[in-house]
């Protein structure tokens, strides 16, 4: 049963539930989606060449209400419109260009700034394009990076892992100068865990930590504000900071979240020996090895995923630590929390994955790419989707 409810509504709600007890259930709200939000659309067709959750990820939406969404394995675009309706892909042919390296450019995220510039992070590179496909800067990169947002013309914000000879692998968060290939470290941590004693980190970081390595990688996240600026945080630290454009600290928001022993509930459930993947040279290749589980640390991310809403309000959904239901918070500018839920996605699978970078909060309603869990052929959906009040959330 599709029910509209407003964003006002949505967020009466959160202000209730912020006040309930630890010890009390969390409400559980599902996720309903927009029937009329891509409404006729053939998407086996359109996804056709969906493979895995990094074929399609990205989502961006222009002034206009338009939206793109990458197609990382045509490296190209695909542009719909205010209602989910398919136009058309942006380019008239895909782009595989090779750097220097001879590695095969792929698209591994991005970001759009001002509807005239896409920005695209490659394995090793970063390029910039205008809408019809010319490229407009091309910037080789010197670490790994997961995500990145473009502040302006030539400055961007990413969060990645540096490799150090000898040393633990180590995470960063920060601004680079695409002209001039200068990066400035805002904040810094060191991989651990139960067998490694704390290794000091370089002196090139304003702020330190010692994080975990649980059975999901680490990510370092960076997500851009209303304001111009960026929030940047890792995973398993349970603190996320707010930045101007020019890298300076604005305020910390602490986190609610508990950690998560979601991992460690997916190694039971597949015996003795896990089978951890680990990256290569930092340029997107892996392998998989089979670890003991005695191996793994108890300790697993704070949170999967973030995003900032247009009121600048920091989205974070995470996993408990009983059950497999993700918990989605909201928490204001300021840092303080909003809203507090167990979100039940229905016939849907949302990509909330570290990995996956299909989710964008506007004006109260969550736009996502997920997986209709019975659907014939191809799974992936492009969702319109708003919170519906439902039952209490059991602690299975």
């Amino acid at each position: 049963m599709i029910e509209k409810r407003s964003a006002l509504g949505i967020l009466a709600l959160g202000v209730l539930l912020s006040f309930l007890h630890a010890d009390v259930d969390k409400t559980m709200v599902t996720l309903a989606v927009a029937s009329d939000f891509g409404k006729g659309m053939d998407w086996g067709k359109l996804f056709s060449g969906y493979q895995d959750r990094g074929t399609y990820k990205n989502l961006a939406r222009m002034s206009d209400g338009r939206w793109i969404i990458a197609d990382s394995r045509a490296y190209n675009f695909l542009l719909f419109d205010e209602t989910g309706r398919f136009l058309r892909t942006l380019w008239k042919k895909g782009l595989r260009e090779s750097d220097a390296t001879q590695q095969p450019g792929r698209i591994e995220w991005i970001s759009l700034l001002d509807d005239k510039d896409i920005f695209v992070l490659e394995p090793s590179r970063i390029r910039v394009f205008d809408l019809d496909g010319r490229e407009v800067r091309s910037t080789p990169i010197s670490h790994a990076v997961q995500c990145f947002v473009a502040l302006d013309e030539r400055t961007v914000a990413m969060a990645g892992s540096m490799e150090r000879p000898g040393l633990p692998k180590r995470y960063v968060a920060g601004i680079l100068d695409l002209e001039t290939g200068k990066e400035i470290i805002v904040m810094d941590s060191v991989e651990s865990s139960s067998r490694k004693k704390p290794v000091p980190l370089t002196e090139d970081g304003s702020k330190t930590m010692t994080v975990d390595f649980p059975f999901a990688e680490i990510r370092g996240f960076v997500r851009r504000t209303p304001e111009g600026g960026f929030i940047a945080g890792f995973s398993n630290w349970p603190e996320i900071e707010v930045y101007d454009k020019n890298g300076r600290q604005l305020r910390i928001i602490s986190l609610k979240t508990e950690r998560s022993f979601f991992e460690i509930n997916t190694i039971e459930s597949i015996g003795s020996q896990a089978i951890r993947t680990e990256n290569i040279g930092g340029r997107g290749y892996a392998f998989a090895k089979r670890v003991p589980k005695s191996d793994y640390p108890k300790d697993s991310p704070y949170y999967y995923n973030l995003a900032v809403n247009d009121d600048g309000d920091v989205l974070v959904f995470s996993f408990p630590p009983e059950g497999t239901r993700p918990v989605f918070q909201s928490y204001s500018s300021d840092g303080q929390l909003k809203l507090d839920v167990v979100l039940d996605p229905g016939d849907f699978e949302i990509l909330l994955t570290p990995a996956a970078a299909g989710i964008v909060f506007y004006r109260g309603d969550l736009y996502v790419l997920a997986e209709a869990k019975a659907a014939a052929g191809i799974p992936l959906r492009f969702m319109k989707c708003f919170l519906k009040l439902g039952s209490q959330a059991d602690k299975k």
